[in-house]
């Protein structure tokens, strides 16, 4: 049957999932906006059988709020979340419940860039990997260890004549590496392997 999530005659859009193997339960999170100027990211829970589990979690407002994004770590037992707001990219670590587990921080500080933010966990570093399209640079990537630490700026894939876009980045969880991948001005597709700064 369909899960009727959230119907407040309000707007609600850009959804994403995690799945919490430890309580065997799912964590929805998705952006909601008003009809005048306040945007804010939601998060609520539901068992594995679709009933909803506790009350949902608002975590930040902005007058503008997109593109949440959420992943369960089973090495810290937390979630974790981010979104972009009119200016940067923000994240938290909520627990298990959806309730906040440390204070929002940057993630990509300086950068911002509509749809131009992904990332991936890599269980061998404990570290992830984000990949940006910002607004100066295009198609930049750093690691962040899980207390949040954030290391410097590598630029990817360059030579697109009107830019790069849509970047992609997967963990390989046999080493410490990742392989980031971009359009080049929707012509052609350009890949690059990154390996952690932590050595591991």
């Amino acid at each position: 049957p369909t899960i009727i999530v959230a119907n407040d005659g309000e707007w609600h859009d850009e959804p994403s999932v995690a799945y919490n193997s430890d309580s065997r339960e799912y964590m929805f999170a998705w952006a909601w906006h008003d009809n005048v100027s306040i945007g804010e990211t939601r998060v609520r829970r539901f068992n594995e059988n679709g009933q909803v589990l506790g009350a949902m979690e608002h975590i930040d407002s902005d007058p503008g709020i997109w593109m949440p994004q959420l992943h369960y770590n089973n090495y810290l037992k937390k979630y974790f979340l981010f979104w972009a707001t009119t200016k940067n990219w923000s994240g938290q670590f909520l627990n298990s419940d959806g309730s906040s587990a440390a204070t929002k921080f940057l993630v990509a500080p300086g950068y911002f860039g509509y749809s131009g933010l992904r990332f991936a966990y890599n269980p061998v570093s404990f570290t992830y990997l984000f990949v940006i399209h910002g607004n100066n640079i295009e198609n930049a990537a750093y690691e962040m260890s899980l207390s949040g630490k954030q290391g410097s700026y590598t630029t990817l894939i360059g030579g697109g004549r009107n830019g790069n876009y849509d970047p992609a980045v997967g963990a390989n969880e046999n080493t410490g590496e990742w392989l980031c991948a971009s359009s080049q001005d929707f012509t052609a597709v350009a890949a690059r392997r990154i390996k952690s700064a932590t050595g591991r």
